[in-house]
């Protein structure tokens, strides 16, 4: 068994995306804008873009292990929908990023941003689904 520097390199952005959501999702629910001393649309706003950061290099490590899996149907259609949907939660969260920031052009409702942020967020847990299930094949592929 090999290290997966994949594997090992996709928990950073998951992170930072589910914990931004989390708490930009839950805002509404509390009478501050603060909890512990800290800001939290502006932490929102860091952990979305330090996330984004984050993705790059796995992206890069996700796409080397792609070029050693096993070749076969199955892992070509799995590996096509854990690009599109972790790459559709990629967009969302640098669109709600955008938005949270305020760049011209971006100016979106609060409502359409936690929408954003959420739809992010489910397309990142299926994508991770399907992730798991790509490393599991991969792993039974190779011990045969």
């Amino acid at each position: 068994m090999r290290f997966r520097l994949h594997a090992a390199l996709v928990h950073f952005p998951v992170v930072c995306w589910t914990v931004a959501a989390v708490l930009e999702l839950t805002s509404p629910l509390r009478d501050e804008p603060v909890l512990f001393n800290v800001d939290t649309a502006a932490a929102a706003l860091m952990l979305i873009w330090l996330g984004l950061l984050f993705v790059l290099p796995a992206v890069t490590a996700g796409l080397f292990e792609l070029a050693r899996a096993p070749q076969g149907r199955d892992v070509s259609r799995h590996s096509a929908l854990h690009v599109t949907l972790v790459g559709s939660a990629v967009i969302c969260f640098t669109l709600s990023g955008l938005a949270l920031q305020g760049i011209a052009g971006f100016d979106l409702g609060q409502l359409f941003i936690r929408m954003l942020l959420s739809a992010g967020l489910l397309m990142l847990m299926a994508g991770a689904h399907v992730g798991s299930w790509l490393v599991s094949y991969c792993e039974q592929a190779s011990s045969e």
